[in-house]
């Protein structure tokens, strides 16, 4: 199978490596960064930029927006999900795996999901022409 040692080395082996509990990133981005969601801001977050720089960005909005923003999140991520489900996997595991909301690469992320991943447009189907 064409590279098959790259498939190996990045899917195979960091997916053992994240059950097995080596992986230290993919713990800190998928369980440590809950920590800074509290039970006392649940609702209204505790504001924006009030919680340290944390890799997933779901917890983040509901560290920072508490439950309104975060129900807006997942409602945008199922509303990509709807209509692209491949950039909506894409979308659901960059967030987790992507960085603040508040930094330049993130929104350049959501304007290329918001372009090409909800145009009603064909962008794969060569045949149709």
């Amino acid at each position: 199978m064409y590279n098959w040692n790259v498939i190996n080395i990045t899917v195979i082996q960091r997916t053992l490596a994240i059950i097995s509990g080596e992986d230290i990133s993919a713990r800190i981005r998928l369980i440590n960064s809950w920590q800074y969601v509290s039970r006392d801001t649940l609702w209204m977050g505790n504001g924006i930029g009030q919680t340290p720089i944390i890799t997933n960005v779901y917890a983040y909005i509901l560290s920072d927006f508490g439950l309104i923003g975060f129900i807006g999140k997942l409602t945008f991520t199922a509303y990509i999900s709807f209509k692209n489900w491949k950039f909506g996997i894409v979308f659901l595991l960059l967030n987790f795996a992507k960085g603040g909301y508040l930094s330049s690469g993130y929104w350049f992320m959501m304007i290329i999901f918001i372009t090409y991943g909800l145009s009603k447009k064909d962008h794969y189907s060569l045949k149709n022409k």
